[in-house]
């Protein structure tokens, strides 16, 4: 039976590749997307940043947890934090703000990579650590 962030993991990842899918099918089919284009031709996020970042909490909650009980598991809550980074990307065209999104991107796939292929928790948590210097940097400059 799957724990409750291995549920969460999975409903988030299976939403993201829904969204992926409605915009790979549009291109390939010719056919208008699900998600509003942007002008660029990114996409438009769905949900209000509010609610991104309430998903981005809970992901790095269920990967501290995890690490605090030293299961490999908790790899999963660091790749949909990282993709949950991707997605936070297209909420601003804002430099800053999308470096900040992409350092917690790269950030949590190297925690990802640290849990998964070498099994070490204590350097897992000092990023996490580090991690939290990125996200308060940019809750402060936006005031989330």
């Amino acid at each position: 039976m799957f724990n409750t962030g291995r549920k969460l993991a999975l409903g988030v990842t299976g939403l993201v590749a829904i969204t992926i899918a409605t915009r790979w099918s549009s291109a390939i089919f010719g056919q208008e997307s699900a998600i509003n284009p942007t002008p660029s031709g990114g996409f438009k996020p769905t949900t209000p940043r509010t609610s991104l970042m309430h998903w981005h909490d809970r992901a790095f909650d269920e990967l501290l947890e995890g690490i605090s009980r030293k299961d490999g598991e908790s790899a999963e809550a660091a790749w949909l934090l990282a993709e949950l980074a991707n997605v936070n990307s297209f909420h601003s065209e804002k430099p800053n703000y999308r470096n900040w999104a992409d350092q917690l991107r790269d950030g949590a796939i190297e925690i990802a990579d640290t849990i998964r292929k070498k099994r070490d928790f204590d350097r897992a948590k000092a990023l996490c650590n580090k991690l939290k210097d990125t996200c308060k940097r940019c809750h402060d400059a936006y005031k989330f």
